[in-house]
């Protein structure tokens, strides 16, 4: 992993108590790093297993031959791929195993890999990640990829090569992930779409029962906030857009004024059930909604689902408190609605809006919602 010119940026930052921020970073362009790099590269890879994966697969050739030291999980994978090759058969067991690696590690050359033999793998997938296999751009520069995801940080900003005719981008993406970090689609593969718009990303991960509204880990919202608005100056960024899905649409809309998002895209966004128990045992209590009331709807399109029961409860708990962003919807039914616009064909519009301010077409509430059976 040398750092040439022409290669993405990547840093990772984990927010630990105190307010300690410990960060790990590779950049070609090597700006001055936030914080002392308190880690290295392979004291990453003895610590997380999954960082020991994706290299494993990202590093190494996809023969079944290259298991020399490697993960076994990534030599079943390899040996799945070499049967397909064959015309062989796998178990659907080894497929589904190995689908579920391809996809959650988002390596390029497995999943073109894989795509070549989608309709070998579909019926170990969902219907909507076998869609997505097959009908996917797996050819991101290998660079670009999201190299660190494995390390399980608190905030990953990646930054877009550079190159001699392409100054250095003042726009930042901020992209809140759903509770189980992914943007519906597993972040490596939703990445594989964003990285593409030339413009940086930060994305913005969950710690286990942590409300995202209340702050990052064991930080507070007002920390939390200063830390993201501090990242984003240091690397550059003057201008900052948001995106989320489910959980994470939620969070985009709560930091969307404290961060001075100037447009955001709001997936399905939900705040989930309460989490914390009082300290006598019984219910919590009703999250606070008056930030809805006090945001900027001029500013947030809601994306939802014609025909998803959670999408649908969405919709009238937005109504019910006064929410009235404006709306544009996906047919599927399915409350992964970043997901089903990809499908569509509709992300790339709703990206044009909210990185370029192109108009979008309103659609307005359909007259009859037949939700079906929610994901």
């Amino acid at each position: 992993m040398d750092d040439r010119a022409g290669h993405a940026g990547h840093h990772i930052f984990w927010l630990q108590a105190e307010q300690r921020l410990v960060y790990f970073g590779m950049d070609p362009d090597r700006p001055p790093a936030p914080e002392p790099q308190r880690v290295n590269l392979w004291s990453l890879r003895r610590r997380f297993e999954r960082l020991q994966l994706f290299l494993d697969l990202w590093g190494r050739p996809l023969e079944a031959s290259a298991t020399l030291r490697g993960r076994p999980e990534a030599a079943a994978l390899r040996q799945v791929l070499a049967h397909l090759a064959h015309q062989q058969e796998p178990s659907r067991q080894a497929l589904q195993r190995a689908g579920h690696l391809g996809l959650s590690t988002g390596v390029s050359q497995v999943l073109q890999q894989m795509q070549q033999h989608a309709l070998a793998f579909a019926p170990a997938l969902t219907p909507q990640y076998a869609s997505l296999l097959s009908a996917g751009d797996w050819t991101l520069p290998r660079r670009s990829e999201l190299l660190l995801h494995g390390c399980q940080p608190d905030m990953y900003l990646w930054t877009p090569p550079r190159t001699p005719a392409k100054r250095k981008s003042r726009s930042l993406l901020v992209c809140f992930c759903t509770r189980s970090n992914t943007l519906n689609a597993p972040l490596p593969l939703a990445h594989t779409v964003l990285a593409r718009r030339g413009v940086g990303i930060l994305y913005v991960y969950n710690r286990g029962q942590k409300d995202p509204g209340q702050g990052l880990a064991n930080w507070d919202f007002a920390s939390t906030v200063k830390t993201i608005r501090r990242v984003a100056a240091r690397f550059g960024f003057q201008h900052l857009y948001g995106l989320g899905t489910s959980l994470g649409g939620y969070a985009a809309c709560r930091y969307a004024q404290a961060l001075g998002l100037q447009r955001v895209l709001n997936f399905s966004g939900h705040a989930g059930k309460p989490v914390a128990a009082t300290s006598d045992g019984g219910e919590p209590p009703a999250p606070n909604l008056q930030w809805m009331r006090e945001c900027d709807l001029g500013r947030i399109v809601t994306v939802l689902s014609r025909n998803d029961v959670t999408d649908e409860s969405i919709r009238v708990g937005y109504d019910e408190n006064g929410f009235a962003t404006r709306r544009q919807w996906v047919d599927s039914a399915t409350h992964g609605s970043f997901t089903a616009a990809w499908l569509e064909g509709r992300l790339d519009a709703y990206l044009d809006w909210l990185l370029e301010g192109r108009e979008l077409l309103e659609e307005p509430l359909p007259a009859a919602v037949t939700p079906a059976s929610g994901s």
